[in-house]
């Protein structure tokens, strides 16, 4: 093995390598086949100061916006009850790039959708670097694919709640470890929590997550995500409300609080032990 190079100018970028910890796009390098990442003693032994480091491969083939433009998804879901468990999906938006999309750009803003990244950062009121989901669902029907599903709109749908039932089952074993590293605050009787969760989407649609957040920002420098953030709020404090003022023997349980979620446009993916089939999914079977 041999020490690799920085990504030079204008090389495709292969990896992104991340720093636990941060947020907002800092504390990533984009590189390419190594940016020096390998030590120099022969072994192709990672460098000390690289260990720390998330390294996630660079999806080339991402699908863009119809005026070309890279996005990621973020969605935000919530942990109402940790017990018995209830976790809601509530809804996202999009976010996007403030600049045409180009793999030889050496612009960390083409890159990386953070907000903080683009020209103005949080500050920015540009309109277009955040959309909501609807026009995700209208591009993917508008501008459909040979090769794609019938319903491709519900196909990503229903993979955006399967992949967060799977990161919430998947954590699920760790509740149970003595040693665990718990979500904050800890799972007591009354605590609950709000996450966040990004994904991509590859030109062939399928869905790759990019991060789970424990503590998503909730910002509203743009009318889209504002629209999102405001309605969201005060609907989780209902729903948490009327988790925490149940009757101790509510039967089912968090029957009330459900119905209220439903009522707000909440779905139910995860509640005392059950998993239901995401209703995008029956849509995207359906239409198959």
């Amino acid at each position: 093995a041999r020490a690799e190079e920085p990504r030079k100018s204008g090389e495709p970028p292969r990896w992104l390598l991340k720093r636990p910890g941060t947020d907002g796009g800092h504390g990533i390098e984009i590189v390419g086949e190594g940016h020096g990442v390998l030590d120099e003693g022969g072994m192709g032994n990672v460098r000390p100061d690289y260990q720390s480091r998330l390294a996630q491969r660079y999806v080339s083939n991402l699908l863009l916006t119809p005026d070309g433009r890279k996005f990621d998804l973020r969605v935000y879901w919530i942990v109402a009850s940790f017990t018995p468990e209830l976790v809601l999906y509530y809804d996202g938006t999009l976010r996007v790039s403030a600049g045409n999309f180009s793999t030889d750009s050496d612009g960390k803003g083409v890159h990386l959708t953070n907000a903080a990244q683009q020209e103005g950062g949080h500050s920015s009121h540009d309109e277009s670097t955040r959309r909501p989901m609807a026009y995700l669902w209208d591009a993917l029907e508008s501008h459909r694919r040979p090769g794609w599903p019938k319903d491709p709109a519900a196909h990503v749908d229903c993979e955006i709640r399967r992949a967060i039932q799977a990161v919430w089952r998947a954590y699920e074993p760790a509740r149970g470890a003595r040693d665990r590293r718990r979500l904050q605050p800890l799972e007591t009787h009354d605590a609950y929590i709000l996450l966040g969760a990004d994904f991509m989407i590859d030109t062939d649609l399928n869905l790759r997550l990019s991060e789970i957040q424990s503590g998503c920002g909730l910002p509203t420098n743009t009318k889209a995500v504002r629209e999102v953030v405001e309605r969201m709020i005060p609907d989780i404090a209902d729903v948490v409300l009327a988790v925490k003022t149940a009757p101790f023997d509510e039967s089912p349980p968090h029957a009330a609080a459900i119905a209220l979620a439903r009522s707000r446009g909440m779905e139910v993916l995860a509640n005392g032990g059950v998993t239901p089939e995401p209703e995008a999914c029956l849509r995207a079977g359906a239409a198959a």
